[in-house]
C-alpha cells in the first residue's frame, strides 16, 4: 500500500486554519502570460514608434552605398547623351528652355551650364560626388549636393522625364533627411580613429568603444512613417488605376512585351515563345504584388516577416521590369527604396549567418612601427565580427603578419577573409598571377621604411581623452510640458500669420525662426544641463522634422490633385506654397504606370534626311532610315521618351531646336559630307500583336510631323 497522501489531504494538514469538513481549496490560477506587461499609453506610443518611426543605422549605411552606386551608374549611363540633352548643341538648349519653360515653376541647376566644356566638368563633379556618397565621405554634404545636381539633371529636359525620374527624385529627397553616414562610411571610420588612439595590443583588443554613444540605438524620425506612406502609395495607386480589360483578363503582359521602343533585346528573342499560362501568371503576380505591398507595409503584425515580404516583392517586381524594359532609373531606384525596410532582426540574422569561427586569426604586429599600428587600428574597425585578435611581437617581417601564414600573400588573404564579406574577395590574392604580383609588392614594402616616409609614429599615450557624452534627456515636468505646448502653438500661429501675409521669403524665415525657438525650448525642457552641443542638436532636429512634415504635406496635396482615382471624384485645391514644394524640383506623385490599360500600340520617330552627297540618313542614328518596327529598336530610355514626346502637338515649340540638332550632324561625326540638306520627320507606328498572335499589325508610315530644309547646306554640284 502506498503511503503517499492525497494532495487535498496534504494541503489540509498544511493549513492550520483549515477546518474538518470544509471544501478543498481551489487550485491556484495560472499567471497570465501578459502579467507584468505595461499596457499604458506610453507603452503604446513606444510600440507605435518602434513599428513605424525607426531605422537601424546599419540599414541607412547599406542604403547609402547602394544609392551612391545607383547615382554613379545613372551619370555614366547618361554620359552617352550628355551633350545631346543638356548642352547648347543639344535638342533643347538652355536659352529655349528658359524662354519656353516645360512645366510650371520647374527649377534646374543645369540651366547654369551651357557649353560642352561646362557640361563635361559638371559630369565629373557629379560622378565624384556619387563616389563620395557611396563611400560615405562628407556624407551630408554629398547628400545635399546629390539633391541639387541629380534632381536638376532629372528636371532639365522634361521631354525625357518618366516615373523613374520622379522616384529617383523622391529617393534622394527623403534620404537627405537621414544620417546615412553613421555606419559603413569613411566619416564613421574617421570619427572612430579620432575618438581613440590605440597604442597597445590590449587597446586594439578592447572593442567596447567601437561606436560613439547613441550610434547603437535606432534612429527615430517622422520620416519613417513618411517613407511607409510613400512606398505604399506608389504601389497602391498603381494597382487601383489598372482598371482596363487587359489587366482584368490577365493578358496585359502580352501587349507590353511587344512595345519595341521600350523592350530590351533579350525580350525580343524570347517573347514569341512565352506560353499563355506564363503571361497569365506574370500579369496576376504583378497585380498581386502591387496590391499586397501596401497592406504588408502598413499592418502592425509580424513586422520583420512583413517587411521581408515587401522587400522580396519589390525587388522581384523591379528586377523583372529592369531586365524587360528601358525605364531609366525607375526599377533600380525602387530596389534601393526597398533596402530602407531592413530591420535590426535582419542584421542580427546576417551577423549570425556570416560570422564563422573558422575565419578567426591572430594578427601579429610590431608595436614600434607606426605604420603597422595604423593598419591594426583600421583592421579593428573593419572587423565587425570580432574575429581578429591582436598580439604585439617585435621584429615581425613587414611589421604585421598572421600567425600560421605561410607567405606574405597568404597573410593578406587571411586578413581579408576575416572581415565582413571578406570571403568574396579573399580568393583574388591567391590567383596564380595575382599572387606573384602581391608577393613582389609586399616584399618591396618590407624593404622600405613606410612609417618614416609617411611620418607615422606610435602614440605616447594609450588613448586620447574621450569627449564628454551629452547629457541624457529627462522626463519633463508639468512646467516643461506647458512650455512645449506653448511653443507648438506659437509655431502654429506663426505659420498662420505667414500664410495670411502671403510674402514667401519673409514667411519662410518667420516659420523657420519659430521652429528653431521650439527646438531651443525642447532642449531646455528635456535636458538638466544645457550646453551648446545639446542646443544645436535640438534646434537642427526640430528644423529637420519640420521640413519633413512640410514636404510630406506637399506630397499629400500633390497626390490628391494628380491621381486620377481622386481628382475625378473630388477637386482638391493646391495652394501655391504646396505647389512649389512638389513642382519646383519635380517631387510629383502620379502613380499610374501602364494604366488603365497597358500600351497597345508602338511607335518611334524616323528621319529621312538627304545629305550633301546624296545619301539618305537618319541623323539620330547615323544610318539609313529604319522603317522596321518588328523587333526591339535598341533605344535608350532617353531617346525612347524624347521621340515619344516630341511627336505630340503640345511639344511642337521644341521642334525647331530638333532641326538645329540634326543640322549639326557633321560636328558630331567629323564628316563634312554628313551635312543635311533636307528631310522629313515621320512618326512611324504600329499596333501590338493581338492576344494569341506574335505579328504586329496596322503599320502606318504616313504620319509626317514636319519637313525641313537646311539653308546653310547645298547638294554637291555632281547631283
Amino acid at each position: 500500500m502506498s503511503t503517499t497522501q492525497p494532495a487535498d489531504a496534504a494541503s489540509t494538514e498544511a493549513d492550520p486554519n483549515a477546518e474538518s469538513g470544509d471544501e478543498p481549496a481551489a487550485p491556484a490560477k495560472k499567471p497570465s502570460p501578459f502579467a507584468g506587461e505595461d499596457w499604458g499609453p506610453r507603452a503604446w506610443v513606444r510600440l507605435f514608434r518602434d513599428l513605424y518611426f525607426t531605422f537601424d543605422r546599419r540599414t541607412l549605411g547599406f542604403t547609402r552605398i547602394l544609392l551612391g552606386f545607383l547615382l554613379l551608374m545613372d551619370v555614366c549611363h547618361r554620359g552617352r547623351a550628355w551633350l545631346d540633352m543638356y548642352s547648347t548643341l543639344g535638342v533643347l538648349p538652355t536659352s529655349l528652355n528658359l524662354q519656353r519653360p516645360q512645366a510650371w515653376g520647374a527649377f534646374s541647376i543645369f540651366n547654369a551650364f551651357n557649353t560642352p566644356g561646362e557640361l563635361r566638368v559638371l559630369w565629373v563633379i557629379m560622378a565624384v560626388n556619387a563616389v563620395f556618397l557611396m563611400v560615405g565621405y562628407k556624407t551630408k554634404v554629398a547628400q545635399m549636393a546629390a539633391l541639387v545636381l541629380h534632381v536638376g539633371m532629372n528636371g532639365r529636359v522634361l521631354l525625357i522625364e518618366n516615373g523613374g525620374y520622379v522616384v529617383n527624385n523622391l529617393l534622394i529627397l527623403w534620404t537627405m533627411f537621414l544620417p546615412m553616414g553613421d555606419r559603413f562610411s569613411v566619416d564613421a571610420l574617421s570619427a572612430s580613429l579620432k575618438r581613440r588612439r590605440e597604442a597597445t595590443a590590449a587597446d586594439l583588443n578592447d572593442r567596447s568603444d567601437m561606436l560613439a554613444k547613441g550610434m547603437e540605438r535606432p534612429y527615430v524620425t517622422f520620416l519613417g512613417f513618411v517613407l511607409m506612406i510613400q512606398i505604399a502609395a506608389i504601389y497602391y495607386f498603381n494597382v487601383v488605376h489598372k482598371t482596363g480589360p487587359a489587366w482584368r483578363n490577365g493578358t496585359a503582359v502580352h501587349y507590353v512585351l511587344y512595345v519595341d521602343r521600350m523592350t530590351t533585346p533579350i525580350i525580343g528573342l524570347l517573347r514569341d515563345h512565352v506560353p499563355n499560362f506564363l503571361i497569365f501568371f506574370m500579369t496576376r503576380t504583378s497585380m498581386a504584388f502591387e496590391a499586397a505591398i501596401p497592406v504588408l507595409l502598413l499592418q502592425p503584425l509580424a513586422r520583420p516577416w512583413a517587411r521581408r515580404g515587401v522587400i522580396f516583392m519589390m525587388c522581384t517586381l523591379h528586377l523583372a521590369f529592369g531586365t524587360t524594359f528601358v525605364l531609366g532609373a525607375f526599377a533600380w531606384s525602387c530596389c534601393v527604396f526597398s533596402t530602407l525596410l531592413f530591420s535590426r532582426d535582419d542584421w542580427e540574422i546576417a551577423y549570425a549567418t556570416m560570422r564563422r569561427e573558422g575565419r578567426a586569426r591572430r594578427v601579429l604586429f610590431d608595436p614600434r612601427s607606426g605604420g603597422a599600428l595604423l593598419v591594426c587600428r583600421l583592421l579593428k574597425r573593419l572587423d565587425r565580427f570580432e574575429l581578429l585578435t591582436f598580439v604585439a611581437a617585435e621584429g615581425v617581417p613587414l611589421g604585421i603578419g598572421v600567425e600560421g601564414a605561410s607567405s606574405r600573400t597568404s597573410m593578406l588573404a587571411d586578413l581579408i577573409e576575416a572581415l565582413p564579406l571578406g570571403p568574396t574577395l579573399a580568393w583574388i590574392p591567391r590567383l596564380p598571377g595575382v599572387k606573384a604580383l602581391c608577393e613582389a609588392a609586399l616584399a618591396g614594402l618590407e624593404k622600405r621604411d613606410v612609417s618614416g616616409f609617411f611620418g607615422l609614429q606610435v602614440a605616447a599615450a594609450a588613448s586620447a581623452p574621450l569627449p564628454a557624452d551629452p547629457p541624457e534627456p529627462e522626463e519633463p515636468a508639468l512646467r516643461g510640458k506647458l512650455a512645449i505646448a506653448a511653443a507648438v502653438l506659437g509655431v502654429a500661429g506663426v505659420i498662420a500669420l505667414a500664410v495670411y501675409r502671403d510674402q514667401p521669403l519673409s514667411g519662410v524665415l518667420m516659420v523657420l525662426g519659430a521652429v528653431a525657438v521650439l527646438g531651443a525650448v525642447l532642449a531646455w525642457v528635456d535636458y538638466p544641463v544645457l550646453d551648446v552641443r545639446v542646443l544645436r542638436r535640438s534646434v537642427f532636429a526640430s528644423l529637420r522634422e519640420f521640413l519633413i512634415m512640410a514636404m510630406f504635406a506637399g506630397a499629400v496635396n500633390q497626390a490628391l490633385v494628380e491621381l486620377w482615382c481622386i481628382n475625378k471624384r473630388i477637386k482638391v485645391p493646391q495652394p501655391e506654397a504646396l505647389r512649389l514644394l512638389s513642382h519646383k524640383m519635380r517631387f510629383l506623385q502620379g502613380w499610374f504606370m501602364f494604366s488603365p490599360n497597358p500600351v497597345m500600340d508602338d511607335g518611334t520617330i524616323v528621319v529621312d534626311a538627304l545629305t550633301v552627297d546624296g545619301r539618305h540618313i537618319d541623323p539620330f542614328t547615323g544610318r539609313e532610315p529604319n522603317w522596321d518596327l518588328s523587333h526591339p529598336l535598341g533605344l535608350t530610355q532617353i531617346w525612347c521618351d524624347y521621340f515619344n514626346r516630341i511627336q505630340l502637338p503640345a511639344n511642337s515649340a521644341y521642334r525647331e531646336a530638333m532641326k538645329e540638332y540634326m543640322y549639326r550632324l557633321p560636328q558630331r561625326t567629323g564628316h563634312p559630307n554628313d551635312a543635311i540638306v533636307s528631310g522629313d520627320v515621320i512618326w512611324v507606328k504600329k499596333m501590338n500583336p493581338r492576344w494569341g498572335e506574335t505579328e504586329p499589325y496596322g503599320y502606318d508610315k504616313t504620319g509626317k510631323l514636319f519637313s525641313f530644309e537646311n539653308p546653310a547646306a547645298q547638294p554637291h554640284a555632281s547631283r
